[in-house]
C-alpha cells in the first residue's frame, strides 16, 4: 500500500460573513485537487477539519459534504 498527502489548501481566516460554508469549501478542494495533479476518481479518501462547524452549522461530520462538492 502507498500513502501520500497529494494536495492540501487553507481557506483564508477572518470574518468571512459574505462567504458560505460550502463557497469555502468548494474553494479549497479545487486548489487541494489543482495541487495534487490527481483525478478525483483516484482518490481513496479526504480529510477535513473545522473547528466550528458543529456550533455554528450544526454540522459535525463535513467530509462526506465536502466529498459530495
Amino acid at each position: 500500500m502507498r500513502v501520500a498527502i497529494a494536495g492540501t489548501a487553507v481557506t483564508q481566516f477572518g470574518e468571512l460573513w459574505e462567504e458560505s460554508f460550502y463557497t469555502l469549501a468548494k474553494r479549497a478542494a479545487s486548489v487541494a485537487l489543482s495541487k495534487s495533479r490527481i483525478h478525483p476518481q483516484k482518490i481513496d479518501a479526504i480529510f477535513v477539519a473545522n473547528m466550528l462547524s458543529g456550533s455554528l452549522l450544526g454540522q459535525n461530520h463535513l467530509g462526506a459534504q465536502v466529498a459530495s462538492l
